[in-house]
């Protein structure tokens, strides 16, 4: 697992033009897309509310 995730981080990185600070900018936005996503696929139901 360690040497796929180094692999995955390499290429992240190299995707962004070896810019570290791009790299994680770009996957913190896909992050927030797929959270975003996902919070509109989860039903009503089955959300706390407070």
């Amino acid at each position: 697992m360690k040497d796929d995730l180094d692999e995955a981080i390499e290429d992240a990185i190299r995707t962004c033009g070896g810019d570290p600070r791009v790299a994680v900018g770009a996957l913190i936005l896909g992050q927030r897309q797929l959270l975003e996503q996902m919070a509109g696929a989860v039903s009503a139901g089955y959300v706390r509310r407070h």
